[in-house]
């Protein structure tokens, strides 16, 4: 039988081989699954990426995927990343990129608030979301651009919601709170389900394209080909 001090020894032996087993295990998987980290804006990581994530780990069973979701410009030189989904290419001219997509918005509100109006009334007498990008707004078409695309007057000025982060914007459609313009990447689901609709196919392009960036180190990283190759598939261009 073992006495109180060497019961405490036990203890304290006990917890080294415990330590010790949790290192190899970390050591086996550091080793056997290289992590790349990705960043990009929460609303791409949200609405674009994570539904494709089961196409990842089928594709790459033996890589971890860190998802970051930023609105902050990525500084490469003083910070850990392996790759930026980023709008426009002006901010990371330095960095080997590829195209992914140029996206549009087109007017979608949910079949609860269709069903509140009629006909072109839901334009011209229903809430417009509007969304303020402080940084990129004047990149991203507006109500006032769309409605002189159309080339109908626009309605006068009712009461809106306006918001600054995409996510809360397409939330606030779903919930019937007004019409937005959505990105059509990122209310592919939102399509699909029904909760929202198209309700006019007149639709304005982003001034600006997305593009996977990264620096030249990023290709020497184990598995570095993987998210490259995945994102570009998800957008359906090789180019």
């Amino acid at each position: 039988m073992l006495t109180e001090t060497g019961k405490e020894y036990l203890r304290y032996v006990t917890e080294a081989f415990d330590i010790l087993l949790l290192g190899q295990q970390n050591s086996r998987h550091a080793a056997a699954a290289p992590r790349l980290m990705l960043y990009t804006l929460p609303s791409l990581a949200t609405k674009w990426l994570l539904p494709e994530l089961h196409n990842w780990r089928a594709c790459t069973p033996d890589v971890d995927l860190a998802l970051h979701g930023t609105h902050a410009q990525f500084d490469f030189n003083t910070m850990h990343a392996d790759f930026v989904i980023c709008f426009g290419e002006e901010r990371y001219a330095q960095l080997e990129k590829k195209f992914l997509f140029h996206d549009e918005v087109l007017p979608v509100p949910s079949p609860e608030l269709i069903a509140c109006y009629q006909g072109r009334k839901l334009l011209s007498k229903a809430p417009l979301i509007h969304l303020e990008w402080v940084n990129e707004r004047r990149f991203l078409p507006n109500w006032r651009d769309w409605f002189q695309a159309k080339e109908i007057e626009e309605p006068e000025p009712q009461p809106s919601f306006i918001f600054n982060l995409t996510l809360l914007a397409l939330h606030a459609a779903v919930a019937g709170a007004g019409v937005i313009l959505g990105q059509r990447n990122l209310i592919a689901n939102e399509l699909a389900s029904g909760t929202l609709v198209i309700v006019d196919e007149l639709s304005l392009p982003h001034s600006k394209p997305n593009f996977l960036a990264w620096p030249q180190r990023t290709l020497s990283q184990p598995g570095s080909r993987q998210p490259i190759a995945w994102p570009v598939e998800l957008a359906g261009t090789d180019s």
